[in-house]
């Protein structure tokens, strides 16, 4: 309850509802897949692990980089239980198959559209090569993106315009040369500035203006969701502590934050790119105040109140 509370009231969470933005089912099938990701924790039968491969297949749908929750979280989930190898394994390929049937219907699509294989999305070199370049490495944009940095567009040899796959394939090889080039500068200032960025500690109102400007995001509502980050992000960190010390399963419900990190480390900084994140913030901000809870209440009754009622599912993760 104090979870939904919260979700209900964080801004980040509903911000990008009325954009019509792929954000909205990110969000929903981010919670989603936590959820079952618990209870396949708790129980990893074959059954669990085929509903956590349809919804996190479903989760890839959504935005491309949630499928980096699904082989991460039942890997280590099946390699901390006490199953046969063989099971481990028999679950873990369940997992797989089943989510590569919900996705299999948009992968038959996209390669009888394309000439080469394309999965999940082709937008790869458009996000990178504006991502990197002398705009998003030294000028004003450091680790944001930059729509002029795609220029000149790609043409063909005849000065044919490219197909989709096409120009992604000319804009991704412009991109790695660049990175080529300047890698120092990448992994020491960009990738750190790119960070900072989505987590709002590297020019947080500077941002806030920018998502503005490129989402059309309400800058009253941003400023909102910002202090209740700030807010939140302490609690959150106490809630991993507390979930640690219960022997929670403490990745499942905390995964979706090095995924966005990583996410933003190799693209570029943005407040949007942390929504699936914010799903976990807000869950475990709300084991740190359901704990709280718990604790005034003791001392206001002078009594001894059950802790496992107050704990979040199973032991460790």
């Amino acid at each position: 309850l104090l979870a939904a509370t919260a979700s209900a009231g964080y801004a980040f969470i509903w911000v990008n509802d009325g954009l019509m933005m792929a954000e909205t089912a990110a969000i929903a099938m981010a919670t989603a897949t936590m959820l079952v990701a618990v209870r396949f924790w708790k129980e990893p039968g074959r059954r669990a692990a085929v509903i956590l491969g349809v919804v996190g297949g479903l989760a890839a749908l959504t935005r491309a980089e949630l499928i980096l929750y699904l082989p991460l979280v039942a890997a280590v989930v099946l390699v901390r239980s006490a199953l046969p190898w063989r099971e481990r394994i028999l679950r873990y390929t369940c997992c797989g198959v089943a989510a590569l049937a919900i996705c299999m219907p948009w992968f038959a699509r996209n390669i009888a559209t394309y000439d080469a294989p394309v999965f999940l999305s082709n937008g790869i070199g458009t996000v990178l090569v504006q991502a990197n370049c002398d705009a998003t490495y030294y000028g004003s944009d450091l680790g944001y993106w930059q729509v002029s940095c795609g220029n000149p567009p790609p043409y063909g040899p005849e000065g044919q315009i490219l197909g989709e796959y096409e120009r992604d394939l000319v804009v991704r090889q412009r991109a790695s040369e660049y990175i080529s080039a300047n890698r120092s500068r990448l992994l020491t200032v960009v990738v750190p500035a790119r960070v900072g960025r989505m987590w709002s500690v590297y020019e947080p109102i500077g941002q806030l203006r920018k998502d503005v400007l490129v989402d059309r995001r309400s800058m009253s509502v941003s400023l909102l969701g910002l202090a209740q980050f700030v807010v939140l992000v302490p609690l959150a960190v106490a809630g991993m502590v507390i979930v640690r010390r219960r022997r929670g399963p403490l990745l499942v419900l905390a995964a979706w934050i090095p995924i966005a990190t990583f996410t933003a480390a190799t693209t570029f900084g943005n407040t949007r790119y942390r929504t699936a994140a914010e799903a976990s913030l807000v869950i475990l901000a709300a084991v740190a105040a359901d704990a709280l809870l718990v604790r005034l209440h003791r001392n206001r009754t002078g009594r001894d109140q059950p802790v496992e009622a107050s704990q979040p599912p199973g032991g460790s993760s």
